[in-house]
This record gives structure tokens, sequence and C-alpha cells, in this order.
């Protein structure tokens, strides 16, 4: 079974949409399982303060790296390929999403994916 693990600041929004259709027939079916993170646990701070200002300035907000990490790090098992999800990377398509899912284990940025 594939278990998708999705790390976020807002819980409350899971399942939403993965429960409907297609992805929602297959986890009754129980071919995938969800477990929602929130990031906000693993904040050290008495508000859990997720975000921060850019450094240097400039308008927005930034989630903090170290919080994502120890949320990353507490929900993490041994041996788990971690894939991070950027424009400069290398382009996501059919044959990689082939050759990546052949791992039993796979995490990546903001969202993590087992099979069991």
């Amino acid at each position: 079974m594939w278990q998708a693990q999705v790390f976020t600041l807002y819980p409350e929004v899971f399942p939403g949409p993965l429960s409907k259709g297609l992805y929602g027939k297959a986890m009754s079916k129980k071919l995938w399982n969800l477990k929602v993170v929130n990031i906000r646990d693993a904040a050290k701070d008495k508000h859990k303060t997720v975000d921060d200002t850019p450094y240097g300035g400039g308008s927005g907000m930034l989630l903090k790296a170290d919080v994502l990490a120890k949320s990353l790090d507490q929900n993490r098992i041994e041996g788990e390929k971690i894939l991070y999800l950027s424009p400069k990377g290398k382009k996501f398509d059919q044959s990689y999403a082939k050759k990546i899912g052949d791992c039993k284990i796979l995490i990546t940025y903001l969202w993590s994916f087992r099979r069991s």
C-alpha cells in the first residue's frame, strides 16, 4: 500500500479533493493511505512560528528552513529517498515518474509517498 504524507500548515484541508473521484475510490479500497503532518508542530517557540521575512528584505514570507527540516526529520523513515521539486531541477515527465515509481519509499518536498 502507498502512503502519501502531506506536510502542510493547514491540516484541516485534507483529505479534501483527495477523498473524491479515483483517489477516493482507491483510498476506500485501501490502495493508498494519507498521513497529514502539521509543519507547525515542529516549531520551537510558544507561538509556533513557521515563517519569517526573506533574507535581505523584500515583500512576502518564507517558511523557516529549520522548522521544515525538523518536521521532515521527525516523520522520516530510514532509507527514504528525498526529492526536492524545483523549477531548476530535472523535468518531471512520465518516464521519470515510472523510474521513481519503483522506489519503495519516496519523499518529495512537502509530499512523501511510501509503499508497504
